[in-house]
C-alpha cells in the first residue's frame, strides 16, 4: 500500500541519524522496535537491506509516499535508495529480521525481477503459510550461523539468504507468468554449464531462430543469453572454489570454460580476483 502525502505520519521523537552498518557480505538481527523507533540515511546504502516484517508494521517513506508493512511482507532497499523507517503504531512493536548485504553477482538477477513499490524499493507478500515458514526458518538459520565464530560463517550466512533470495524470484516468476520459452532457456543455462552452448543451439532446442531467442530473452531479463551463462559458470566455479579442493583448470573444465586461461580473465574481472588468489584469501578468512 502507497500513502500519498505531504505531511510524514512517522513520529519524529526518536529519529536515529546514521549510515548503518559498514558494508559487508551480511549483518542481520531480529528487532522488536517500540513505537518512535524511527531511521533515517537520507544518502541510503552501499549495500541492500532487506526487512522480513512478522508482526506489528513499520512504515516507509520517500518523497512523499510512504508504505505501510503488514506481517509476512518482504521490504528491500535497493543500494543508493534513501532510508527512512520506522515503527507505524504506539499500539504495537514492529516485530522484524533484516539484513545488509551486498549482492553477488547471480542475486542481482533475482533481485532486478522482483516487483518495485516505487525505484528502488522492493516490496512481496510471500504467497502462503508454507512458503512464509520457510523463509523464517531460513532467517533464523541465518542469525544462527551469523555468531559463528568459524572461517565457514559468511559461507553459511549467504547459502541462508541465497535460499531466501530464490524463493521470492521463484514465486514472482510464477506469478508474472514469464514467457516459458525464457523459463527454458534459464533452466537449460543452469543445468547444462559444462556444455559448450551458444545461442543458434539453445534456439534449435527451442524451435526458434537465433535473433528470436536472443531477443526473447533480452526483454524479459534485461540481459543477453551468453552474459548470463557467462556469470552463471563464474558464480558455479566460485562454490567450488570455496568448497573443494579441485584444480582451478578442473574448475573452469566443470562449469564450461575449453581454456583455463579464459576463465582466469573472466573470474578476475568479476570478482577483482584470480581463481587462486580468491580461494587463498577464503581459506585465510
Amino acid at each position: 500500500m502507497v500513502i500519498h502525502t505531504s505531511d510524514s505520519a512517522i513520529n519524529k521523537s526518536n529519529i536515529i541519524l546514521d549510515d548503518g552498518p559498514t558494508p559487508g557480505i551480511l549483518l542481520a538481527s531480529h528487532f522488536h522496535k517500540e513505537y518512535g523507533y524511527h531511521v533515517r540515511r537520507i544518502h541510503g546504502r552501499e549495500d541492500w537491506l532487506l526487512f522480513f516484517t512478522i508482526g506489528g508494521a513499520g512504515i516507509f517513506q520517500h518523497e512523499g509516499r510512504q508504505h505501510l508493512t503488514r506481517p509476512g511482507e518482504i521490504t528491500i532497499f535497493a543500494p543508493g535508495l534513501p532510508q527512512d523507517y520506522a515503527t507505524a503504531s504506539p499500539a504495537e512493536p514492529w516485530n522484524f529480521y533484516w539484513v545488509h548485504f551486498l549482492a553477488r553477482s547471480d542475486w542481482l538477477l533475482w533481485l532486478k525481477e522482483l516487483p518495485l513499490e516505487w525505484p528502488g524499493l522492493i516490496v512481496m507478500q510471500p504467497d502462503g503459510p508454507p512458503l512464509l515458514e520457510r523463509l523464517e526458518v531460513a532467517f533464523e538459520r541465518l542469525l544462527k550461523d551469523n555468531y559463528l565464530l568459524t572461517g565457514l560463517q559468511e559461507a553459511l550466512c549467504a547459502n541462508a539468504l541465497e535460499e531466501m533470495l530464490l524463493l521470492l524470484a521463484r514465486q514472482y516468476r510464477q506469478a508474472s507468468s514469464l514467457d516459458t520459452r525464457v523459463q527454458q532457456i534459464f533452466e537449460m543455462l543452469s543445468q547444462q554449464l559444462a556444455e559448450p552452448l551458444d545461442v543458434p543451439q539453445i534456439a534449435r532446442r527451442l524451435a526458434l531462430s537465433p535473433s528470436r531467442a536472443a531477443h526473447l530473452f533480452k526483454e524479459a531479463t534485461g540481459e543477453s543469453i551468453m552474459a548470463t551463462l557467462t556469470r552463471l559458470r563464474l558464480s558455479q566455479a566460485r562454490r567450488l572454489l570455496e568448497f573443494t579442493n579441485r584444480p582451478v583448470g578442473e574448475i573452469a573444465r566443470i562449469v564450461g570454460f575449453q581454456s583455463s586461461y579464459h576463465f582466469s580473465r573472466q573470474f578476475k574481472s568479476s570478482f577483482g580476483l584470480s581463481p587462486q588468489n580468491y580461494r587463498n584469501q577464503f581459506q585465510d578468512n
